[in-house]
């Protein structure tokens, strides 16, 4: 048996004052595809000073931990142009 355990990292917890404001936090750090953790309480991202500082701007409660992670970065959503062709 093999046993996969993440290895803890430096990593920004980022708590908001609500569950609300916790997903509005969560949409603007998936809005710029971070790779993100999210836990009912906070969300854990790779420390970055400047989206730390846009954070605080929105009311979020930072804190600088060490822990495992399980990060995924957010899926860059993909439009399809129709080609010319393609129409009758």
């Amino acid at each position: 048996m093999v046993a996969v355990v993440a290895k803890p990292e430096l990593l920004l917890e980022i708590r908001g004052h609500s569950p609300q404001h916790l997903a509005r936090l969560a949409w603007h750090i998936g809005n710029r595809h971070l790779a993100a953790e999210i836990r009912p309480d906070a969300i854990l991202i790779l420390p970055d000073h400047v989206i730390a500082e846009m954070l605080r701007g929105l009311g979020a409660d930072l804190s600088n931990i060490t822990a495992p992670s399980s990060r995924k970065a957010a899926p860059i959503p993909v439009t399809t142009i129709p080609s010319p062709l393609d129409r009758p």
